[in-house]
């Protein structure tokens, strides 16, 4: 098969069948419906997969360069243009066991986006403590509580002057840590790290 032919079929290709295009004035309207076929299989991906102990929940970018709302610029990326989305992972080999993609919704008022997405993710693993690994968007004390509760570990990097961090460790520049030494304050079921490597990590 030609390069020219390959792309030819790529732009033309169809998860979905457009003749059954759904009312876009309707309330039950879904804004993914062409690929609604992929994301529904996905669903059946830990069906096909018993992960590990270890987890990690992370966002990611699909490249795409057409014209859609829901596209983002994320200069940090190796993919800046595209389509944001969440998944968790098996730590052990990067096996995708949910995808959820991030459509501008209001987030429940209760709760940080961070916080709700990885709670939306993890739902069907909770009670068999999995060790859930996030970064700074997402880690809260909140959502560490909310998680032991439900019978999950989690452990991630934070942000200084995130709520209910350590006051201790709102600075930790005035610790004056040398490479490798740490920091730990423990309240009740979760424990504050601050450790020096060739900057600080929270």
């Amino acid at each position: 098969m030609t390069l020219k032919r390959f792309k030819r079929l790529g732009q033309y290709l169809h998860l979905n069948d457009e003749e059954a295009r759904p009312d876009q004035q309707s309330a039950e309207f879904d804004i993914l419906y062409k690929a609604r076929p992929v994301l529904d299989l996905m669903d059946k991906f830990t069906q096909a997969h018993i992960p590990g102990c270890e987890l990690a929940v992370d966002e990611a970018m699909i490249g795409f360069k057409g014209i859609f709302f829901l596209k983002q610029y994320l200069p940090g990326k190796p993919t800046k243009l595209g389509i944001k989305a969440w998944g968790v992972v098996d730590s052990a080999n990067g096996y995708l066991l949910k995808c959820d993609i991030y459509k501008k919704k209001i987030r429940q008022q209760d709760l940080l986006r961070g916080e709700q997405v990885v709670l939306q993710l993890t739902e069907n693993f909770w009670g068999k403590w999995h060790h859930i690994y996030i970064d700074s968007f997402f880690s809260s004390t909140n959502l560490m509580k909310m998680l032991l509760e439900k019978e999950t570990y989690s452990c991630g990097t934070t942000r200084a002057n995130r709520k209910n961090w350590s006051t201790e460790f709102r600075k930790p520049s005035v610790l004056k840590l040398k490479r490798g030494e740490s920091r730990k304050i423990q309240h009740e079921d979760v424990t504050a790290v601050v450790w020096q490597d060739k900057r600080v990590v929270s």
